[in-house]
């Protein structure tokens, strides 16, 4: 039986210059260990490679010289890593030997550089990341407390402030204050409740909601509030569509309109709001192109990372993830093919997404919690590798674990501190999962 383990995404680059490939593995059961040889290559292109169950090696077929073989050692062939790591190939003096996860997506990017005196380099990344509940019992209820003695209901969005974190706790209406390092949870006691929330940005001492068809202002120190725009009722005669996600990014905040297909932004003027469409021709489609002619289909969350100029949006209704240009507005799709839904790690346009509704990133990552298929995937901003780090695609459940053995159920948005750690609402589960490498 052939197990498939993922695709080699490649480039072709000028003579003498190094080509990057990078693949994307799922060891199958029985395989702990990789081990690549390799020499030159003159060009590459995408390729498809698998292993037979009890094969003990696999030809690196890039386009080219042939330039080597992957190794594979574990309990399906009764072959140790230590007997792959002492085999040393004459032509190469770097051998490499990887320790897999059996079902565990990992990436492993290696560098050929095209000269009679070539070896092998490589990067891996481990991208088994561990899934914690922070807060909550797993059960939909109304209590403040620590840990599993909290209960919250269908909980949407997390959003970290300087000390305290805040979750969108949809169900019951309410703003809870976390916690991070302990998992206490608290109520921020409004006096009104938000029956339409659903996302949450922090911008300085203020933290702003969306609920409804309105961006709320909260006062987080002296549970205050007030609607800065729209109506939570959602009106006849309105602004906003129901909005989602909100980030702030400097002096503005954007927000995802999943009813109007569009996103706004709202520049934190002290003499008053100044609101207008960022990105969007306001019908629901699936185009990339400037501001005024790109089209989304119920946009949902945002991510804004303070180490690039471009917005991340989880364009929920097309499964797609999008960028927009911080300057201009102008919309690319970064993965995913608009129409196609499904769980399926690749590379850009040839991964897919099921409904993904919350994004968070960094400098080379973009996160995105999967709503429909009950995982967090990763895309490498460098090769747009998009990869399942943590649950299985269609399997919703409620367990703690590394990677593919950790389950949630339709998972909301998500939050992103500065030591990469991930803050993730599980709505389903009605609690708060922490995510970390």
């Amino acid at each position: 039986m052939i197990v498939a383990l993922g695709a080699l995404a490649c480039g072709r680059d000028a003579p003498g210059v190094g080509v990057t490939v990078q693949a994307v593995f799922n060891a199958p059961a029985g395989v702990r260990c990789i081990r690549i040889i390799a020499s030159s290559a003159i060009r590459t292109e995408v390729r498809l490679f698998g292993v037979a169950e009890g094969q003990s090696s696999q030809q690196l077929a890039l386009e080219g010289l042939p330039t080597g073989n992957v190794l594979f050692a574990g309990t399906a062939y009764g072959v140790p890593c230590a007997s792959i790591a002492g085999a040393q190939p004459s032509w190469i003096s770097d051998p490499v030997v990887l320790e897999l996860q059996p079902g565990v997506p990992a990436t492993l990017t290696l560098t050929f550089r095209p000269s009679a005196s070539a070896t092998v380099g490589a990067d891996f990344v481990d991208d088994q990341y561990s899934v914690t509940t922070l807060a909550g019992s797993g059960v939909a209820g109304n209590a403040d407390g620590a840990g599993a003695a909290a209960q919250f209901s269908s909980p949407s969005a997390v959003a970290l402030g300087p000390q305290t974190a805040y979750v969108a706790d949809t169900g019951n209406h309410a703003v809870r204050t976390l916690d991070p390092a302990t998992g206490a949870v608290g109520t921020l006691a409004l006096g009104i409740e938000l029956p339409g929330l659903r996302g949450l940005a922090v911008s300085g001492a203020d933290l702003f909601a969306t609920d409804g068809c309105a961006i709320r202002r909260i006062d987080p120190v002296h549970a205050a509030q007030s609607v800065l725009l729209g109506d939570p009722a959602c009106g006849a005669s309105l602004q906003f569509g129901p909005l989602r996600g909100i980030v702030a990014a400097g002096a503005a905040l954007y927000v995802a309109d999943a009813g109007r297909n569009v996103i706004w932004r709202i520049l934190l003027d002290p003499a008053g709001p100044q609101t207008s469409v960022f990105a969007g021709a306001g019908a629901a489609g699936a185009a990339d192109g400037a501001a005024t002619v790109a089209l989304f289909n119920a946009p949902d969350g945002l991510a804004a990372p303070s180490t690039g100029q471009l917005l991340y949006v989880a364009d929920r209704g097309n499964c797609t993830i999008r960028q927009v240009s911080l300057a201009d507005g102008t919309v690319g799709t970064l993965a995913g093919l608009a129409g196609a839904c499904a769980v399926t790690d690749d590379l850009g346009s040839s991964a897919r997404f099921s409904a993904p509704a919350g994004v968070a990133a960094d400098a080379g990552s973009v996160f995105v919690s999967d709503a429909a298929g009950h995982t967090v995937r990763r895309i490498d901003l460098a090769s747009s590798a998009v990869m399942t780090i943590a649950g299985s695609g269609g399997a919703p459940g409620n367990l703690d674990g590394i990677g593919a053995a950790a389950r949630f159920d339709s998972p909301a948005l998500l939050a992103l501190d500065g030591a990469g750690k991930l803050y993730l609402a599980d709505s389903g589960n009605h609690a708060i999962r922490t995510l970390t490498r």
